[in-house]
């Protein structure tokens, strides 16, 4: 007995069998592509062509064409919940919030000259504060760990900022007897590497300040942040370096530049979060970090924040951490249509993880 089902599909037959490609159709199509590879590109604002789908409407049923996902980001869905809570600077306070209303749970201490929060494991925080005594007997920053449980703090590193902890190392910015790229796996020994990617140096000389800003989850690419002699906009890298990676294996791949890239987070072993500022606004794209061949990638936007972004924060599950420069913290998660509010007059911030 014929079913609808065979209908179906001998209508659908019958239809393709009659298509065909026009006289030199492939021929035109090649052209167009080649124009328009050879067009002018904008970086790191990248327009994404969608393609629509067709309906077929047959008289004995209606055969609906579903994309299923094509062209989608795979980190539209998180892998996992949204931690609750957010450690964060706010003047010399440092506060442990709620992350769902931004309800201050309580005071972990007060410390002056506070600026970065970064999470060290389920039960601590890294921050940067200002000390008296830090270089030599003269000011400079210091890195300490704050138990979020205790509250004891712990010195972990003088005359250095900006800490960055991996699987292997702790990665900081040296401010003390000149500026570089420093790391540390936590026996006491120290080294240096230098970010712009010499292997013969431990730093360069037009190197003003360096910025760590986080590890790839599997700890083998450093993302960071360098401000260059004679460039009032910094830069931001993403590199292989020694220790983590053989010196033969080195290799610095510089992001999008420019004054409106703004901040950046890694989201994964080979994407970043990328804040691009315009027009009273910041989009925050998912930017590939591991192509070093010069060509255009694709870079979706994730979400968009109103006002500038002046740091990213993310966690393993695709869960971000916005702040601008006005001191509003947004969080937002994969799958979402938009941002939401969670605080206001913060400096810095971080999730708690684990």
């Amino acid at each position: 007995m014929t079913t609808t089902e065979d209908l179906v599909r001998g209508a659908l037959d019958d239809h393709a069998a009659r298509v065909r490609p026009g006289r030199d159709s492939w021929g035109r199509l090649e052209t167009r592509f080649a124009a328009a590879a050879d067009g002018p590109r904008r970086r790191p604002r990248v327009i994404v062509a969608v393609a629509a789908a067709v309906a077929l409407l047959l008289t004995v049923g209606v055969v609906l064409l579903a994309d299923r996902g094509a062209g989608t980001d795979d980190a539209s869905t998180p892998a996992g919940a949204m931690p609750d809570r957010v450690v964060a600077a706010r003047g010399s306070e440092l506060v442990l919030l709620d992350a769902v209303d931004g309800r201050e749970v309580r005071t972990l201490g007060t410390f002056p000259g506070l600026g970065y929060v970064v999470p060290d494991g389920a039960d601590g925080v890294l921050v940067t504060r200002e000390v008296a005594t830090s270089c030599g007997g003269n000011p400079g920053p210091e890195i300490d760990r704050v138990s979020l449980t205790t509250g004891v703090v712990d010195v972990v590193l003088s005359g250095a900022l900006a800490p960055a902890p991996g699987p292997r190392f702790l990665a900081y910015g040296i401010w003390c007897g000149g500026r570089a790229l420093g790391f540390t796996d936590g026996s006491g020994a120290n080294s240096r590497s230098d970010p712009l990617g010499s292997t013969t140096r431990e730093t360069s000389p037009s190197i003003e300040t360096v910025e760590p800003l986080g590890w790839s989850p599997d700890g083998t690419r450093l993302l960071y942040r360098l401000g260059l002699a004679g460039d009032d906009v910094p830069h931001m890298y993403v590199g292989r370096l020694w220790p983590a990676v053989p010196q033969s294996e080195t290799e610095v791949v510089p992001l999008p530049w420019g004054t409106g890239i703004t901040a950046a987070a890694f989201l994964d072993d080979t994407h970043v979060a990328l804040a691009e500022f315009a027009g009273g606004r910041t989009e925050v794209r998912r930017w590939l970090a591991v192509a070093s061949d010069g060509a255009e990638h694709d870079a979706p936007v994730m979400f968009t924040v109103p006002g500038e972004v002046t740091e990213l924060s993310a966690d393993s599950d695709a869960h971000i951490l916005a702040r601008t420069a006005d001191g509003s913290l947004y969080r937002w998660s994969a799958g979402e249509a938009s941002p939401t509010l969670v605080a206001r007059g913060i400096d810095a911030a971080a999730w708690v993880v684990g």
